[in-house]
């Protein structure tokens, strides 16, 4: 595989906002100077049921953490060690993405400001629909099946949830895909975030395809907390659940199970931001694991997403999204 990922560390029973809001918290919570440190730092903030950023929330959580103990990281065949504080860590890069998202944390929290988050991030989603309307077709919202407006909303959605700068996010599908969610490239990658079948492998081990072959089941267990977060009330089953392919098999080698799970993720929007999501974050943790931060992790999880390392080690990619994503 491209990339297997064993954590471990802390494993919460509902979905903790302040690890994907920023790691250890500490720089966020000083950001969001309304918002209690304390809370911050010890995950206060859940969310359940509902929507993490359009004010349906059903409501916030209190939850102690539950240690998992035994089986430290081990070194796999990529030959890094990615653990809890490298995956469950935030990347947030710019800084209107840092204060919104932790100002979003803080009134999702407070009942009687819940319903203001939809209008505290709207000035990021107008920004991002702007460059998505610059550079995609005219028909983009016609193929796509919505507009960019709610393009932009739901890749801010999905980065708020899963701890990724939505910048990043969209001028890398600008890339990608031009914001074609139809297109398929001249290796049969496909969708806004052009997944191909190693990548489709490997999001489907941490979604926990192959067991503990795959992924660690607090691994499992985060991306489903994460995609519970995007998703709100909407049930999301990855392809191995649905039956769209064999559960526990690899569908690089298997010419049917390819057609049908790329046929499966070109069929859906979320699929595609989702299952990009995670191959995203998973080198960004590798990069972080690395001692890597900011914008440098950005470029060398760009060019690893892109397959640069096994290419020469070419950081054109990187470099461009790196450039692109700070002129939003």
């Amino acid at each position: 595989m491209n990339k297997h990922v064993e954590i471990s560390g802390l494993i919460l029973s509902v979905l903790v906002l302040a690890p994907l809001l920023g790691g250890s918290s500490t720089a966020l919570a000083q950001t969001a100077q309304a918002a209690p440190v304390a809370q911050l730092q010890s995950g206060a903030y859940f969310i359940e049921r509902g929507n993490a950023l359009d004010g349906t929330t059903d409501r916030p959580l209190d939850s102690n953490a539950e240690v998992i103990k035994g089986g430290g990281a081990r070194v796999f065949d990529i030959g890094f060690r990615i653990d809890l504080n490298d995956i469950a860590r935030t990347y947030f890069v710019r800084p209107k993405t840092k204060t919104t998202f932790a100002e979003a944390a803080r009134r999702i929290s407070i009942p009687t400001l819940r319903s203001s988050v939809r209008t505290l991030v709207q000035p990021l989603v107008t920004e991002l629909e702007s460059f998505i309307t610059k550079m995609a077709s005219a028909s983009s919202e016609k193929l796509n099946g919505l507009s960019n407006l709610d393009l932009a909303r739901k890749i801010t959605r999905a980065s708020f949830c899963f701890g990724t700068d939505p910048y990043a996010v969209t001028y890398q599908i600008g890339v990608e895909s031009t914001f074609d969610r139809t297109r398929i490239s001249p290796t049969k990658a496909v969708g806004l975030t052009q997944m191909t079948s190693v990548a489709i492998d490997e999001a489907n081990d941490q979604l926990g395809n192959r067991g503990n072959d795959g992924a660690r089941a607090e691994n499992v267990e985060y991306w489903k907390k994460a995609i519970s977060c995007y998703k709100g009330k909407d049930a999301f089953a990855p392809m191995f659940e649905a039956g769209i392919i064999p559960r526990g098999k690899l569908i690089e080698k298997n010419a049917a199970a390819r057609g049908a799970a790329k046929t499966w993720i070109r069929a859906s929007i979320d699929r595609q931001i989702i299952y990009g999501q995670i191959i995203l974050k998973l080198h960004l943790a590798r990069a972080s694991g690395a001692g890597l931060t900011g914008l440098p992790a950005y470029q060398e999880a760009m060019r690893d997403y892109n397959g640069d390392r096994k290419n020469g080690h070419d950081v054109a990619y990187g470099r461009k999204i790196v450039r692109g994503l700070q002129t939003i």
